[in-house]
């Protein structure tokens, strides 16, 4: 699938105002008209820029906004108004597209050859997130989420 075919359906799935109404966290939150709406922050979590949060901030408001931008706290708490949903539907949409068959997605010995990488990555130090994901430290106080990745070693490379 070519890269401006996937931007345009991940600019789709993104501003579809049911993916980010059902991805809110309280159906309340993120109604309020605010700097910074549900659906930018989502943007602003699928940019990949390598800079700090606050940098990618300044530069989102400076050439969207044309204000002063919010601080990194204000964006924490808008993107605690909605969940990973929004990520991981778009993932799925993608992701059937890319092997529909309508794409030479690319083989060896007539197999999809991937590979998978993980790591732990430790969470905010809350009951609930202990609760969910466990605790994998020696004092038991660290909650730990496994992470991985699936690469497709022929058509990504």
């Amino acid at each position: 699938m070519k890269e401006i075919l996937a931007l345009n359906i991940a600019e789709n799935h993104i501003n579809d105002d049911n993916i980010i109404y059902s991805s809110r966290t309280q159906k309340s939150k993120g109604v309020r008209k605010r700097k910074m709406s549900i659906k930018e922050g989502a943007w602003m979590l699928f940019d990949m820029m390598k800079t700090t949060i606050q940098s990618r901030l300044n530069i989102f408001f400076e050439k969207n906004k044309k204000g002063k931008a919010i601080s990194q706290q204000a964006f924490s708490e808008l993107r605690d108004k909605f969940d990973h949903t929004v990520f991981s539907s778009l993932h799925a949409k993608l992701t059937k597209e890319e092997y529909s068959g309508k794409y030479n997605t690319g083989t060896w010995k007539n197999y999809h050859l991937f590979a998978i990488d993980g790591a732990e990555v430790q969470l905010p130090r809350t009951a609930k997130l202990r609760l969910e994901f466990g605790t994998r430290v020696v004092n038991k106080t660290c909650p730990c989420a496994g992470i991985s990745i699936l690469y497709d070693v022929i058509t990504s490379g």
